[in-house]
C-alpha cells in the first residue's frame, strides 16, 4: 500500500517527468525483495529516507526506516547514469519530500504481502539466500531448487556453470560484489543470472538477492540478426552492382566491393571526387546538382535511370542508376543510397543485335522464296513479300491465318516434316500453285518452338514436268503401238509366208530350219506384245510369261513363284509397266543371278499397287543411282526406272553380293484412270 500510495502521489504531480515514474518502478523492484527487513521495523512515528551514492560502476541504495538501515547494492541501472548527479539528487529529494511528509502507518507493513505477490507471479526466477549461498526463499518460477540447498546446486543449472556460480556467490558473500552471469540450463537455454548482496548495519552481507531470466529468445534473435547481417553483407559484396551510401554532405559511409573495384571508392571519400558523371558521350561533365547522387541526396527517387560515367580507368561506362534518401526512426533524412548497374556490355550487345536484326530483316524480305514463320499449331506470325508472287496475298493478310488452310491437300502433313516436300497451295484467286517446301525449326523470344517454311515456287517446273510426262506417255504409247504393229505384221506376214513356204519344201532339213525360224519369230512377237494381257489380265499374262521363261531357262532355271491378289482391275498402263518389270527382272535372274528360287508378289491396297521380285542369287553392288546402270551397259535396269516413273511410280533396287537381289515397285492408282488405253 505504501508503494502504491507513492505511485499515486507521483501521478498527481503533472509537472514531474515520466522518468520519475520509471525510477519508482525500479525502486519497487528493488524494495520488493526486502520483506524480511521491513518485517523487523517497529511501528513508530519516524520517516523513511532513501539515498543513492556512486561506487565504481555500482549503485548503493540506502533505505532507513526508524533505527533500521538497509543497504542495497545493484549494478548500474539503465535509467539513471552514475554520473547523472543532478538527476539522482532530484530523485532523492523528491522521494524524501514525499516520504518526510507522511508518518509510518500500519499500511507500510502490509506491503510485504503485496511484494510477495509480485514475486510469486513474476515470470522470472527470484530467490534470496544467505551470505554462504544457501537458499532462504524462492518463487514458484523455479520448481527444481529446494530451500536450504545452495544456489549452485539448482536443479535447472547446467553442471558446466556450477563452478562459476559458486565463485560469484563467494565473491558476493565475502566482498559484497554484485555479479551478472551468463549461464545455461540443463536444456541448454541461455540464462542471465544477477547476484546482488545486501549489507546490514554492521557492514556485512546478510542476504543475496538472486534474479534470473531466460535469455534464449534474445540470444536467438541476436543470432538471427547476426546471420541476416552476415547474409546481407555477403549479398552486398557479391553482387555486380556498385552500391554506395553517403551522408547528406556527399561523404561516403559505405561501399561494396563492386563500387571500390569499379570507381576506386573508399569509406570517407567525397563521392563527387571519385564518381564523375557525364552529360553525353563526348565527355561533357554533368552539371552540379544534376548528377544522380545529387538528385537522390536532394530527395528524388531514381529507378533505372540511364547515366554515363567514368570508371577508375577513365573509360566511359553506360549505367542504370537507382537510389533514394535514407531516413532514421524519426523520419529525419541522414543520407542516401545509390546503386549503379553497368549496362555497357548489354548496350553494345543490344546495338549489335539491332544491327543483326536489321540485316536479317533485309535478308528475310529480299528472299525470292516465300518464307512463312509460324507457331507450333501452324498460325502464321510473319512472312516475307515473296508470298505475293507465290499466292497473291500481302504479308499483312496472311499473318494470323493458319498455314494448313492454304495447303490444298493436308493428308499425312506435319508442320515440321523432314526434308523437301512438294505442296499445292491455294492462291488468292482460287487457283493452285506448286511449291517446294523445306522446314526449319525456330524459337521465339519466349523460347517456344515454332517452324519456318521456305517455299520455292515450282509451278513452272511442274508444268514443264507435266508436259514432259505427257510427252513421255505419248512416247510410251507410241512405242507400245509400234511393238504391237511389228508383232502383228510379223505374225500376219512373215510368219504366215514362212509357214506357206515350209509346206511346199521337199527338203526335210530345210523345212525344219524354216520351222525353227517361225518359232523364233513367234517368241519375238511374244516379247513385243504381252500375250493375253488385254484379254485375260495381268495375272494370266504373268503366268504365261513365267511358263515361257521356264522353258527357255531349261534345267538351270530357278523355281519361279507368283503370288497375286486381285490384280484384274488395274489400269492398263500400270499392268503393262508391271509386266515389263517382271519380264526384265526375271530374265536378269535367269541370265546372271544363279539363283535357286525367285518369288514374284503383287499386292494392291486401294491407293497403291506394290510388286516385288526377290531372288536368292549371288547379288551385286548397286550404284547410288539407277541411271548409272547405263554406264555399266545394263540398259534394261536403267530402262525400268524410266518406265516406272512414266506411271508416277517409284522403284527400289536392293542387292548385296552373296545375299540375293530385290526389286520393289510402288505405283499409285489414283493418277491412272482405267479408261486410258495403252496398246499391248
Amino acid at each position: 500500500m505504501f508503494l502504491s500510495t507513492l505511485v499515486r502521489r507521483l501521478e498527481d504531480l503533472p509537472d514531474k517527468e515520466a522518468v520519475l515514474r520509471e525510477a519508482v518502478r525500479q525502486l519497487q523492484d528493488w524494495l520488493g525483495v526486502e520483506s524480511s527487513v521491513l518485517r523487523s521495523v517497529e511501528q513508530q512515528d519516524t520517516s523513511m529516507r532513501v539515498g543513492f551514492t556512486e561506487n565504481e560502476q555500482e549503485w548503493i541504495c540506502r533505505i532507513r526506516v526508524a533505527d533500521k538501515q538497509l543497504e542495497f547494492r545493484h549494478p548500474s541501472p539503465p535509467l539513471l547514469s552514475p554520473t547523472d548527479k543532478e538527476g539522482l539528487e532530484g530523485f532523492a529529494e523528491f522521494l524524501e519530500d514525499i516520504l518526510s511528509s507522511r508518518e509510518l502507518s500500519p499500511e507500510l507493513f502490509s506491503m510485504e504481502e503485496q511484494v510477495q505477490g509480485l514475486i510469486d507471479t513474476s515470470m522470472h526466477l527470484f530467490a534470496t539466500a544467505n551470505a554462504d549461498g544457501k537458499v532462504v526463499s524462492i518463487n514458484p518460477r523455479d520448481t527444481t531448487t529446494q530451500v536450504g540447498s545452495y544456489l549452485w546446486e539448482a536443479g535447472w543449472l547446467h553442471e558446466d556453470y556450477r563452478t562459476s556460480v559458486k565463485e560469484a556467490v563467494a565473491l558476493a558473500g565475502s566482498e559484497g560484489t554484485a555479479s551478472i552471469l551468463q549461464v545455461e540450463s540443463i536444456r541448454h537455454s541461455a540464462y542471465e543470472l544477477i547476484l546482488s548482496p545486501l549489507v546490514d548495519d554492521g557492514g556485512k552481507v546478510s542476504t543475496l538477492i538472486v534474479q534470473g531470466r531466460d535469455t534464449s529468445e534474445r540470444h536467438r534473435m541476436r543470432e538471427v540478426l547476426m546471420e541476416e547481417r552476415e547474409f546481407l553483407r555477403a549479398v552486398l559484396e557479391s553482387i555486380d552492382e556498385a552500391i554506395l551510401v553517403c551522408d547528406l554532405e556527399g561523404e561516403v559511409t559505405l561501399v561494396n566491393a563492386a563500387a571500390a573495384r569499379r570507381f576506386g571508392l573508399r569509406k570517407g571519400d567525397t563521392a563527387e571526387q571519385r564518381l564523375l558523371f557525364l552529360a553525353s558521350l563526348d565527355g561533357t561533365r554533368q552539371e552540379r546538382g544534376r548528377t544522380p547522387l545529387d538528385r537522390v541526396i536532394s530527395g528524388e527517387k531514381l529507378r533505372e535511370v540511364r547515366v554515363i560515367c567514368l570508371d577508375i580507368d577513365d573509360e566511359v561506362r553506360l549505367m542504370n542508376a537507382s537510389g533514394c534518401r535514407l531516413f532514421d526512426t524519426e523520419q529525419n533524412p541522414y543520407g542516401a543510397v545509390l546503386a549503379l548497374h553497368d549496362t555497357t556490355r548489354r548496350q553494345i550487345a543490344e546495338n549489335a543485335l539491332a544491327q543483326s536484326e536489321r540485316q536479317l530483316r533485309a535478308l528475310f524480305n529480299s528472299q525470292p522464296s516465300a518464307l512463312f514463320s509460324m507457331t507450333s499449331d501452324g498460325t502464321i506470325t510473319r512472312c516475307n513479300p515473296a508470298v505475293w508472287t507465290l499466292l497473291g496475298y500481302t504479308p499483312e493478310v496472311l499473318e494470323g491465318r493458319s498455314m494448313l488452310a492454304l495447303v490444298h491437300q493436308t493428308e499425312d502433313l506435319e508442320l515440321n516434316f523432314l526434308g523437301d516436300r512438294e505442296l499445292q497451295l491455294t492462291r488468292s484467286d482460287g487457283s493452285l500453285a506448286w511449291g517446294l517446301a523445306k522446314t526449319v525449326p525456330v524459337r521465339d523470344a519466349e523460347g517456344d518452338l515454332g517452324v519456318m517454311w521456305i517455299v520455292t515456287d515450282i509451278s513452272k517446273q511442274k508444268k514443264a514436268q507435266r508436259d514432259l510426262d505427257i510427252s513421255n506417255r505419248k512416247l510410251a504409247e507410241s512405242r507400245e503401238m509400234e511393238r504391237t504393229r511389228l508383232a502383228r505384221e510379223l505374225h500376219d506376214d512373215a510368219v504366215q509366208n514362212l509357214l506357206a513356204v515350209s509346206y511346199r519344201m521337199k527338203d526335210k532339213v530345210l523345212k525344219e530350219e524354216v520351222v525353227e525360224v517361225v518359232r523364233q519369230l513367234r517368241e519375238l512377237i511374244s516379247d513385243l506384245r504381252p500375250p493375253g494381257l488385254k484379254e485375260f489380265g495381268l495375272e494370266a499374262a504373268l503366268e504365261g510369261l513365267l511358263d515361257k521363261l521356264r522353258r527357255q531357262g531349261g534345267p538351270d532355271c530357278p523355281a519361279l513363284e507368283l503370288n497375286c491378289a486381285n490384280v484384274r482391275e488395274l489400269p492398263e498402263p500400270v499392268s503393262v509397266c508391271l509386266f515389263r518389270v517382271v519380264q526384265e527382272s526375271v530374265t536378269n535372274v535367269i541370265k546372271h543371278a544363279k539363283a535357286r528360287r525367285t518369288e514374284i508378289s503383287l499386292r494392291p491396297d486401294g491407293r497403291y499397287v506394290e510388286m516385288e521380285v526377290k531372288d536368292d542369287g549371288r547379288g551385286f553392288d548397286v550404284p547410288k543411282r539407277l541411271e548409272d546402270f547405263s554406264t555399266q551397259e545394263r540398259f534394261g535396269l536403267a530402262g525400268l526406272k524410266e518406265r516406272v516413273e512414266l506411271v508416277k511410280g517409284r522403284i527400289c533396287l536392293e542387292s548385296v553380293p552373296g545375299k540375293g537381289t530385290s526389286v520393289r515397285v510402288q505405283i499409285p492408282l489414283s493418277t491412272h484412270a482405267p479408261s486410258v488405253t495403252f496398246p499391248v
